[in-house]
């Protein structure tokens, strides 16, 4: 896998040899030119982070710090030589733990939230609650979530509204905002 754009352009990071499941390039291109200049200083949440593919590309395109939160061991252990491969380290902050669970605790705002849940597992909406419940999302912020296609998604979960969907392949965008009550 390569980095797409930004200051580590062209190279190449590690994923797992299985338990995990990269983002795949034209997914992650397209988030990012959908993205833009949002990500330019922004703190960033990229939960169920695999090898960190989609924190470490906001990090080479400006993001000014991203907190990763991974439970599978091995995934960790290959997000951690990609973070020290692209000297990037203190940007960062890598916690092995249970997605849900770390979002039970107090949360400190960010700006973009990546989730990429286990395809097998439909965990959109509890994660969105949490994120709201925990205090996570700075209150311009976007969460971004990446599923299968096919895997229906309510228009809206509490006050968490889709404001964009965008489907590439097997794989789906969707893009989530708050909104008041319209």
């Amino acid at each position: 896998m390569r980095i797409l754009g930004g200051t580590a352009r062209g190279r190449r990071i590690r994923t797992p040899n299985r338990g995990t499941r990269p983002t795949k390039g034209v997914v992650k291109k397209a988030l990012f030119d959908v993205l833009g200049d949002l990500i330019r200083g922004a703190r960033v949440l990229d939960l169920f982070a695999g090898a960190g593919g989609v924190g470490i590309e906001a990090l080479s395109r400006g993001a000014e710090e991203v907190w990763f939160v991974e439970r599978d061991p091995k995934a960790l252990k290959v997000l951690r030589e990609n973070l020290a491969l692209l000297g990037v380290e203190g940007r960062a902050l890598v916690r092995r733990e249970d997605v849900l669970r770390f979002l039970r605790s107090r949360g400190r705002p960010f700006e973009l939230i990546f989730l990429d849940p286990p395809y097998r597992e439909d965990l959109v909406e509890a994660v969105l609650r949490s994120l709201e419940e925990g205090g996570w999302v700075a209150p311009e912020g976007l969460v971004v979530s990446e599923l299968p296609r096919k895997r229906p998604v309510p228009e809206r979960v509490g006050p968490w509204r889709v404001v964009e969907e965008r489907t590439y392949g097997e794989t789906k965008l969707v893009f989530w905002e708050r909104r008041k009550e319209e």
